[in-house]
């Protein structure tokens, strides 16, 4: 019988067409943020000036954003719901019953979007026109992770410890340091914005604050 020899060489090629094959399976993230950021401009539902539609919807970057105010009857003061000359959306609050004028601003996104980021200005109060501005995220709708608020500013956002003032000025105040930024980092479908007085506006007043154009970034599917 003819035996029958094997080099090391052999032995590892052969090991190397014996060895099982192993089918490794990864999952793609269901959700992949685009290389950019992109804004929403409110001038993209309506014109300066003018009321928006209720809701109002536009396209930013092929996300349908729908824009919407949820509002009691009688808190409806003109100029509210507008866009100022600067491109910012204008809430006016004008209430005659402490909790009464409650508006709430409401952004839904067709598809997922991440880094969101908005700021609201003119938070302010006055004992002489007597009102006090408070700027909140409604409990049922997405908390935000982080925010920036200006030096005139206090509170963390919540229905129960809103943003407002930290002490009385003499009019309507809006600039840095009566301003705060909201910012989502994780994808969102909504967001919401609640405006509110803390104590009963006088009558000849109307106090307001604006939303800044929205920022954030698109996601695809991967």
């Amino acid at each position: 019988m003819q035996g029958t020899s094997f080099t090391r060489r052999s032995l590892a090629k052969g090991a190397l067409w014996s060895l099982p094959v192993i089918a490794v399976s990864s999952t793609a993230p269901a959700l992949a943020a685009s290389a950019m950021p992109v804004t929403m401009v409110w001038s993209g539902f309506g014109a300066p000036g003018s009321r928006l539609a209720n809701p109002a919807t536009q396209t930013v970057d092929g996300v349908n954003v729908t824009a919407s105010l949820a509002r009691p009857s009688g808190a409806n003061p003109s100029g509210n719901w507008t866009l100022n000359d600067e491109g910012r959306l204008k809430l006016v609050s004008r209430q005659f019953i402490v909790g009464d004028a409650a508006q709430t601003v409401t952004l839904d996104f067709s598809a997922p979007v991440s880094h969101v980021s908005l700021t609201i200005d003119g938070i302010d109060r006055s004992s002489g026109l007597g009102h006090l501005e408070e700027v909140y995220v409604p409990s049922n709708s997405t908390p935000f992770p982080a925010f920036s608020a200006g030096t005139k500013v206090t509170g963390s956002g919540t229905s129960s410890d809103p943003f407002r003032a930290k002490d009385d000025v003499n009019g309507d105040f809006t600039g840095p340091e009566y301003s705060v930024t909201l910012t989502w980092e994780e994808p969102i479908s909504s967001l919401q914005i609640g405006y509110r007085q803390g104590v009963r506006a006088a009558l000849a007043s109307s106090p307001e604050i604006t939303i800044s154009p929205v920022t954030f970034t698109p996601t695809v599917t991967a």
